[in-house]
């Protein structure tokens, strides 16, 4: 039986792909609507994880725009 970390990966290989997975969805949304026409929950829903992930990885969410000008 394969261990939990090999089947879905350590935990910061888990942290890190959801992380990115957001960075890539806000950055799809500023694409369409600009650098604050975006909310963090439309990020999550984007990335498709569940809610609250994207305020624990970029809280607040002038991080995650940080982040994405830094990005961009």
């Amino acid at each position: 039986m394969k261990s939990v970390a090999r089947k879905f990966g350590t935990q910061a290989e888990r942290r890190e792909l959801a992380r990115r997975k957001l960075l890539d969805a806000a950055i799809a949304l500023v694409a369409e609507r600009g650098l604050l026409g975006f909310s963090i929950a439309e990020v999550e829903a984007r990335a498709g994880v569940g809610r609250a992930l994207a305020t624990h990885h970029f809280r607040p969410g002038a991080l995650m725009r940080a982040a994405l000008s830094d990005l961009l």
